[in-house]
């Protein structure tokens, strides 16, 4: 995870009469470094057909997961 963010000087927000404000980027499951060849290296414990499933299933890639989600946002926070 990683954020980026700029807080704006109050001297030039109390021209606009705003006490503080700030801006931000950030992402979350930006990069994976892993030599593991398959989609996801954060191997699941769910059922899968060739009836591998719970405790037993863990750090077996049977059921072909889809890798996580990378999320990017950005954001404004103002305080009047």
């Amino acid at each position: 995870n990683l954020q980026i963010g700029y807080t704006f000087s109050s001297n030039l927000l109390q021209k606009i009469k705003i006490k503080s404000a700030r801006i931000f980027v950030m992402g979350n499951n930006i990069f994976t470094i892993t030599k593991y060849s398959g989609l996801d290296p954060e191997l699941g414990a769910s059922f899968s057909p060739s009836g591998y499933s719970g405790v037993t299933a863990r750090g077996i890639d049977v059921v072909s997961q889809y890798p996580q989600t990378r999320i990017f946002s950005t954001g404004i926070d103002i305080t009047f």
